[in-house]
């Protein structure tokens, strides 16, 4: 489990942070065009802007420092 998501386990759940290079996936989302709701939108922002950051800084952000 990466080391950011470890606070979003319930206590009753036992992991251990990923060792080596974590994996990545692939994202897909999909929307309607009808869809007026301002969440879609922000959520395709905030994804483009993780698309083309910094991935060392992406990582000090998660407060990951297993990847020195």
């Amino acid at each position: 489990m990466p080391l950011y998501a470890l606070d979003l386990s319930p206590s009753t759940v036992v992991s251990r942070p990923l060792a080596g290079v974590p994996p990545t996936i692939d994202l897909s989302l999909g929307d309607k065009e009808a869809n007026t709701s301002p969440l879609p939108k922000a959520i395709e922002s905030k994804i483009g802007e993780l698309k083309f950051a910094d991935p060392w800084l992406l990582r000090s952000l998660r407060g990951d420092r297993t990847w020195a």
